[in-house]
């Protein structure tokens, strides 16, 4: 039982000092924050309209412009693999 309880304690201490907690703070304090914002972009790719379409997990104003947040669950794989994996989701096209 206390093998569990020393885990659960792990994942506590763990949880409350990650980095997400300073930009939920930062969040809150936004004049504009907006959660699982819908969006659509009209993209030209060979001569033929796109339309890419999704959701904005977390948006807020930061000073001039805006800190768009993307929450990711699929966590497995070295922090390049991960920025790569991601990249396309969060870079201009």
């Amino acid at each position: 039982m206390r093998v569990v309880i020393d885990g659960a304690l792990d994942t506590v201490a763990a949880l409350s000092n990650a980095g997400f907690w300073t930009v939920l703070a930062e969040a809150r304090a936004s004049a504009a924050v907006h959660e699982e914002a819908p969006f659509a972009v009209r993209q030209m790719e060979g001569g033929q309209v796109n339309v890419v379409s999704g959701a904005i997990d977390l948006v807020y104003r930061v000073g001039d412009g805006w800190l768009i947040v993307n929450y990711k669950t699929g966590t497995s794989g070295t922090t390049g693999e991960l920025d790569e994996r991601y990249r396309a989701q969060v870079t201009r096209g």
